[in-house]
């Protein structure tokens, strides 16, 4: 399963967990039902911006959101999720033409975040 595949099932599993339809949700987002539907089924990427308004819609902080439950993963899964996280925004840097962005892993005694440095 690929980064898109997993950042839209776990869009897919929020939104009907809450009994939120997709057209509600994508009238948040100012989409169309079926783009928000190619980026729960992963045939297309969300555009960063996107996902920050799908994190505000549901409550949730981007870390919130791509950990499912911290207390249940190991070391290992963890540094794969950062670094999942890391090339997604490294992608979104080049799309954007910041080329330059430059990622660092922060750890602190309750979690583990991604610091975004120009």
């Amino acid at each position: 399963m690929n980064l898109a595949e997993k950042i839209g099932e776990k869009i897919y599993r929020l939104r009907e967990s809450k009994n939120i339809s997709r057209a509600e949700l994508a009238k948040y987002l100012n989409v169309t039902p079926r783009a928000l539907g190619y980026w729960e089924g992963g045939k297309r990427e969300i555009p960063l911006e996107k996902l920050m308004l799908v994190c505000k819609f549901f409550n949730l902080s981007l870390n919130k959101f791509v950990s499912e439950h911290n207390e249940n993963i190991n070391d290992k899964n963890l540094e794969s999720r950062v670094e999942n996280i890391e090339f997604y925004l490294q992608e979104i840097g080049k799309k954007l033409n910041m080329p330059g962005i430059n990622i660092h892993q922060t750890n602190n005694h309750s979690s583990t975040g991604v610091i975004v440095k120009k």
